[in-house]
């Protein structure tokens, strides 16, 4: 089982940032990272925040 979630920047279209725990940290094209908590991905202007529901915890 998984333990967090890939995120992979495939362009430069527009930059990628993840932010967790009160950290902006770059994703820079072609490369990938794994997060193990909720984060928010930025997407040039576009905030999503991301997160896993486990089924029996109830919260990631």
């Amino acid at each position: 089982m998984p333990h967090g979630i890939r995120i992979e920047a495939l362009t430069d279209r527009a930059e990628t940032w993840i932010e967790e725990e009160g950290r902006r940290v770059p994703l820079a094209p072609g490369t990938s990272t794994e997060v193990s908590g909720p984060v928010a991905l930025l997407l040039g202007e576009r905030r999503l925040r991301l997160a896993r529901r486990d089924a029996k915890a109830g919260s990631w």
